[in-house]
């Protein structure tokens, strides 16, 4: 939170969190794992929105990736910001975070920070269909 506000106080730059953790406490022994879903595009959009429009907006981002179509979302309403965008990885961004990197005009990452490919899956049943990319 520290390192939160002396972002704002030193840039003046609106700071949007997205931070998603495995939790090693879950449900009955079941590990808990956080991804990008509907409530965050919800959430992140709606913050994205009250940012004034000549004011840039850091996103610190640290996920697996998740819903597409959260995903999507995000990046669409962060491209759209008029202000500058910079998304900060500190520790990676895999799928559907690497989507929402690429909707920024500056990306700061950790010297070890990774990104993933961006790897649409859609299940249905107990199927999972992935998008292959041909080389052709």
């Amino acid at each position: 939170m520290r390192l939160i506000k002396d972002i704002k106080r030193k840039y003046g730059w609106r700071v949007i969190t997205m931070i998603h953790r495995q939790e090693r406490i879950g449900f009955l022994g079941i590990p808990i794992y956080r991804y990008i879903d509907i409530e965050d595009s919800e959430a992140v959009i709606r913050a994205i929105r009250t940012t004034p429009p000549n004011q840039t907006i850091a996103m610190i981002l640290h996920t697996p990736g998740g819903l597409v179509l959260a995903a999507s979302q995000i990046a669409m309403a962060l491209k759209k910001h008029p202000g500058k965008k910079v998304v900060i990885i500190p520790h990676y961004a895999m799928s559907g975070g690497t989507l929402i990197v690429l909707a920024a005009d500056e990306i700061i990452m950790d010297p070890d920070a990774v990104l993933g490919p961006l790897d649409p899956q859609i299940p249905m049943g107990n199927v999972v269909y992935r998008h292959l990319v041909s080389s052709r």
